[in-house]
């Protein structure tokens, strides 16, 4: 069984050219610099020029004049009775004789050009040597058109780069505190007086603004953006469900930073946002790796967190689990059932992606549909992307648990392979897990954990095809959605088969 039949969908040179252009008038807005904009302007005109030349109607219609040109220029050296130039022209003539192919990539076409210009150069070079006059015209044509073939023009990834910013989500102080004296009128002297976007925001648009006002002093808090397009598809990513998530987590003793209200109206500033407290902390590692020393009794806290996390006692009345996903996912009475669910809810997450045809997703699903584990436990809550690079620790403290999007009520296994990457280097996945048992997790089996392996491996996939594909099909994308893609599917395509075996080895123990 497979969610994907279609030929796999990439985005365009062009595409992704005029993206990165996009993301470098970006970056030149926040560098005051001369050194920086010179090289940007660099940066910009190579950028302009590769653009050009992904042009195939440019391309052709100059290789169409070009060869226009040279028949004429033939004319002109047979009536002079330059017959051996006219002749090696006559069979430039013939090699090039069929119209320009939609097949033809900038290489073909640069062959081409070279060729005819070469040409072209020994007869106008034949011609001007005779000194005469009624061949101007022709000179002038055959400069102009090499003028075109060189020029430098950037109306066209202007006009892209604009496109590419429409839909783009920007906030400015004034918006900002525009927005908050109207929501908050007992607030009449509340104005942002600094704010931050922070980097990263596959997903959603993450801004960090202090405000000041006469009642409540200084506030440091956190506003959660929705985009329009992403390829992050699951329950969680609508800012009401992780709104609903994140009042239930807080309430249930999880270390959150405290959530304050949503935003549901887009008229107010363009998406619908939550607005939190600042929370206070570092984060210290990535999904693959961590970047400080930890002891073991850091690792214990870590472990801990997720424990806590796992063991939450889960009431269908509770109104934030009511007012979200997490009431759906309550359904499930046994992981059994809820896995099988689970593996059809991230098909159709592939699906909303429309991701083209992969042999290593039709094998994973097709594996995980045919080995899906026997548990008649109870699922839990699972925060769903529990590394290092989702928590702030202060103080050698969990401060904050961050990002909840991916949250749902399922198998505590499906925590494990992200959070035993990002700190292999202190401790292996069989320590980590011990660990998780010694302070209280529910029993573990290493099937269920291998098997969840595969599927989380699965994810990455279908999330960075889904960026790729997004890329390709929408201009508003940002094309940072690339560098999932580019970046981590190379690994992860080798992971999946890699952590199939691993399951199959620890399904026959």
């Amino acid at each position: 069984m497979t969610a994907v039949t279609d030929l796999p969908m990439t985005p365009s040179d062009l595409r992704l050219l005029t993206g990165l252009r996009c993301k470098v008038n970006a970056l030149r807005a926040q560098l005051q610099d001369n050194a920086h904009d010179e090289v940007i302007d660099c940066i910009h005109v190579i950028l302009d020029e590769l653009i050009k030349r992904q042009d195939n109607t440019r391309l052709s219609s100059l290789y169409e004049e070009l060869k226009a040109l040279l028949k004429e220029a033939k004319h002109l050296l047979s009536a002079r009775g330059n017959e051996e130039l006219a002749v090696n022209i006559s069979r430039l003539e013939n090699a090039t004789a069929d119209a320009a192919s939609d097949s033809w990539n900038t290489r073909e076409y640069g062959k081409q050009l070279g060729t005819g210009v070469a040409c072209l150069t020994r007869a106008i070079d034949a011609l001007t040597s005779t000194g005469e006059s009624d061949i101007e015209r022709f000179l002038h044509r055959a400069c102009l058109w090499e003028s075109r073939l060189n020029a430098w023009t950037e109306s066209q990834a202007h006009q892209q780069l604009n496109d590419a910013n429409e839909d783009a989500i920007h906030f400015s102080d004034e918006a900002l505190t525009g927005y908050l004296r109207e929501r908050f009128p007992e607030f009449p002297d509340i104005e942002v007086i600094k704010s931050h976007k922070l980097p990263g925001g596959y997903s959603k648009v993450t801004i960090l603004f202090d405000t000041r006002d006469r009642h409540n002093g200084e506030q440091y808090l956190v506003m959660r953006a929705e985009q329009a397009l992403t390829p992050f598809h699951m329950d969680g990513a609508s800012i009401a469900n992780e709104y609903s998530v994140l009042r239930f987590a807080h309430e249930s003793g999880i270390a959150v930073a405290e959530p304050l209200w949503l935003e549901p109206d887009t008229s107010r500033l363009g998406t619908r946002f939550l607005v939190s407290r600042k929370a206070e902390g570092s984060i210290y590692g990535s999904v693959m790796e961590g970047k400080l020393h930890l002891s073991t009794d850091d690792i214990r806290k870590l472990v801990a967190g997720l424990v806590k996390i796992h063991n939450t006692p889960l009431d269908p009345g509770n109104p934030f689990i009511a007012s979200c996903h997490l009431k759906d996912w309550l359904n499930y009475r046994t992981l059994k059932e809820f896995t099988g669910a689970y593996i059809k809810y991230w098909q159709r997450i592939a699906e909303k992606n429309n991701l083209g045809a992969s042999p290593i997703l039709a094998r994973g699903f097709n594996w995980l549909y045919n080995n899906i584990p026997d548990a008649n436990e109870k699922p839990s809550f699972i925060h769903g992307d529990y590394s290092l690079h989702n928590i702030l620790i202060k103080d050698g403290e969990i401060s904050a648990i961050l990002d909840w999007e991916a949250c749902h009520i399922g198998d505590p296994a499906d925590e494990f392979t992200y959070f035993c990457l990002a700190l292999s280097q202190h401790a292996s996945q069989n320590e980590i897990v011990a660990m998780y048992h010694e302070l209280g997790g529910k029993p573990i089996t290493e099937f269920r954990l291998r098997f969840f392996e595969v599927l989380n491996y699965m994810k990455c996939l279908i999330t960075g095809y889904g960026g790729l594909a997004l890329i390709a099909r929408h201009p508003s994308v940002d094309i940072k959605s690339a560098y999932v893609g580019y970046r981590f599917m190379p690994a992860m395509m080798d992971l999946v088969s890699d952590a199939i075996q691993r399951a199959e080895a620890a399904r026959k123990k």
